[in-house]
């Protein structure tokens, strides 16, 4: 595929010019053999299977500068793809020409099966990579069965930043480590349903990442969210059932519960020792737990446990 974006041109010795490069302007550009259309407003929309057999394959050809929206319409049916989502550029003219005759779609690229009947349209995994707009690509009603095989991450659903993608009324319906991770990038998510206890952790928000959680539901065999890395999850309307998400807040991360109307879920690591809420937890084998006692003595003991009894030394 590489092909399709790199053009191989002479270079002089001295490494300082390249020559027969083609110019590019602000209505088309040609990489390879691929003919760029820049500036354009108009929609689009395209069937799978009709115009395209594969989703990939309708995937292949979006436009690398989408001005317009284009519609990926997808027919019921099972689709065992991987996809992958190219890296996408969207926006209007709005910007510059304020009274131009489309200000430019929220969503650049929309991929729609049925939002009704998200189970009538399954796919294996999706992987979007780098959509630059307010929001360049819609993800919108499909069953993903199972991870994606292009990293690893482990999640059905994954948005590689920056830009800002929007997957709606999608469902897990497979075994997977993660349901959906968000990585340096922003994602609302709304009416994402996780399963019952189909994958470890629901909603994962990974270095600098930022997710709107919206009706969000199902259950998970340990984390609900999962914050880290300076990354931040905003949960509305409805939470995934499992254990209270998590947010590294000495790495900036933060968990907003609107339901409960609090940060939720915040811990602390150094050094092996993690402070959660009114828990303090040390990994791995060490001489224990150092305490002051709180009558002004000044006195420490030394709490640990050694084969399931608690063992207690001090004062010193």
């Amino acid at each position: 595929m590489i092909d399709r974006f790199v053009k191989t041109v002479p270079l002089d010795l001295d490494g300082n010019s390249l020559r027969n490069a083609e110019h590019v302007d602000t209505a088309s550009a040609t990489v390879g053999d691929r003919e760029l259309e820049l500036g354009r407003n108009e929609e689009q929309t395209f069937s799978v299977p009709g115009d395209y057999e594969t989703i990939q394959a309708a995937l292949d050809d979006l436009p690398t500068f989408a001005q317009g929206q284009t519609l990926i319409e997808v027919d019921h049916g099972v689709y065992e793809e991987d996809l992958i989502v190219p890296p996408t550029i969207g926006g209007g003219q709005a910007g510059d020409q304020p009274d131009a005759e489309l200000s430019g779609p929220y969503d650049n690229v929309v991929i729609k099966g049925d939002p009704d009947q998200p189970e009538a349209c399954t796919i294996n995994s999706i992987m979007i990579s780098t959509a630059m707009a307010a929001s360049a690509v819609r993800v919108d009603g499909f069953a993903l069965t199972d991870e994606s095989p292009y990293d690893n991450e482990s999640a059905a659903f994954t948005f590689y930043g920056p830009g800002e993608v929007r997957g709606r009324n999608l469902q897990i319906a497979g075994e997977v480590t993660r349901g959906a991770t968000i990585y340096n990038g922003a994602a609302k998510l709304n009416g994402v349903d996780v399963g019952e206890e189909l994958c470890d952790i629901g909603v994962y928000a990974k270095r600098h990442a930022s997710i709107d959680a919206e009706s969000t539901t199902g259950s998970t065999t340990d984390l609900g969210y999962f914050a880290s890395a300076n990354s931040n999850i905003s949960i509305r309307e409805t939470k995934i059932e499992g254990d209270d998400g998590l947010a590294n807040r000495s790495g900036g991360s933060m968990i907003w519960d609107d339901l409960e109307d609090r940060y939720t879920g915040g811990f602390t690591e150094f050094d092996g020792i993690t402070s959660r809420g009114r828990n303090i937890r040390i990994r791995g084998a060490g001489e224990g737990l150092v305490l002051e006692d709180l009558d002004g003595s000044g006195d420490n003991y030394r709490l640990r446990i050694d084969d399931g009894e608690l063992v207690t030394q001090g004062p010193f």
